[in-house]
């Protein structure tokens, strides 16, 4: 294995990012959601502390478009959403141009 994992980067001729290299890490699990969701509402938690602030700041509200999220969302309608024992739909990603974050999780 080298020393530095390698760095994937394709622009178009604009100069936009097309294509990057990323990490994607998937659990497919057999447990109902309301027996797994406080355990991903940490590990949500975690993650966003991880990352640059403000780096998952939008998110697809229940008609499918994109809104801001600020701090007083993050405790009322991503929690809220999360803890609902009948299930949730989560697909949060950075505003940026590059798209570097994201969090989805389908419960």
């Amino acid at each position: 294995m080298t020393e530095h994992p390698p760095r994937i980067r394709v622009h178009s001729t604009s100069g936009a990012l097309l294509i990057r290299d990323s990490l994607c890490i998937q659990f497919y699990m057999h447990r109902p959601h309301v027996e797994v969701a406080p355990f991903v509402l940490r590990a949500l938690e975690r993650y966003r502390r991880e990352l640059p602030a403000g780096a998952l700041s939008n998110y697809v509200d229940e008609a499918g478009d994109w809104e801001p999220i600020d701090e007083e969302g993050w405790n009322t309608t991503i929690r809220d959403e999360l803890l609902e024992p009948r299930g949730a739909t989560l697909d949060l990603r950075d505003a940026s141009g590059e798209k570097r974050y994201r969090f989805e999780y389908l419960g």
